[in-house]
């Protein structure tokens, strides 16, 4: 999955702030056969509609893309 492609999908539900895909960086990371991304909204508003809307949501591009939709969580 690109950037464009989760531009795409989650652009639908309001302004982006960011989106960024997480590329595999280790030998580690690739093995695992599955990246991460983020995608950031102008306003909490138009992520929660997205959250609502996509939660669960499971999108079949290249291979089985399942995509998990959260808040961000301060660790």
């Amino acid at each position: 999955m690109t950037e464009i492609q989760l531009c795409e999908i989650f652009g639908k539900y309001g302004p982006l702030a960011s989106v960024k895909v997480m590329w595999p960086r280790s030998d580690e990371e690739k093995a695992r056969g599955r990246n991460c991304g983020f995608v950031a909204y102008m306003t909490r508003k138009d992520g929660e509609r997205a959250l609502a809307a996509l939660q669960g949501l499971s999108v079949s591009l290249f291979n089985c893309l399942c995509i998990y939709v959260g808040m961000y969580v301060h660790k």
